[in-house]
């Protein structure tokens, strides 16, 4: 039946409570909610960029909803079902810096070739700031287009220590993790 509430299963609540940071009970409160915005237990883009409308009613949420529904989105069915979303929002929710870190570079690495060209940080920072329906800087003031790309250029040399004109994921944890003011610069921390 089609209207008929899906259930997880006992095997789904304990794959996802061994896999995410997440403690039973938030898990089935997450399920009831996705089930009520997703009947059919699937989430696909459109849904998202609408969900996302919700939250950031003065920016376009487009952009940077293409970008995560590509990581949300882990077997490239072209839906988002629960276990998919859990695991990602237990990582993003995670008292786990690193894990939090990875998630957020493969967020960055557009190209899934596991590393973060300049142009795939630009893109992805651009997207957080249209989403955000604005132009600020870490201090608040409004920040043009030049500015922003400025500042990425400057967060991208950084990040990328051996200088090799790419960022590995061992460069991008180490550099969050010792600079906490980048990593509010690129959205990246709570």
């Amino acid at each position: 039946m089609a209207d008929e509430k899906r259930l997880l299963s006992e095997e789904d609540v304990h794959y996802i409570l061994r896999n995410s940071f997440l403690v039973e009970e938030e898990m089935r409160q997450w399920y009831d909610n996705f089930q009520v915005d997703c009947p059919d237990g699937r989430l696909d883009k459109p849904r998202l960029i609408e969900m996302y409308r919700k939250f950031y009613k003065k920016g376009s949420p487009e952009e940077f909803c293409d970008l995560l529904f590509r990581v949300l989105d882990r077997d490239g069915n072209g839906t988002v079902e629960f276990m998919e979303f859990l695991l990602a929002l237990g990582v993003m929710t995670s008292s786990d810096p690193n894990e939090r870190l990875k998630w957020a570079f493969r967020l960055f690495d557009i190209n899934q070739n596991g590393f973060i060209e300049q142009s795939e940080m630009v893109s992805v920072v651009s997207a957080l700031y249209e989403m955000l329906g604005r132009h600020l800087s870490i201090d608040g003031e409004e920040e043009g287009e030049e500015d922003m790309a400025s500042a990425v250029e400057n967060a991208f040399s950084r990040m990328d220590i051996n200088q090799d004109g790419q960022i590995s994921q061992d460069e991008f944890i180490e550099i969050c993790k010792k600079v906490p003011r980048l990593a509010r610069a690129l959205k990246l921390d709570r």
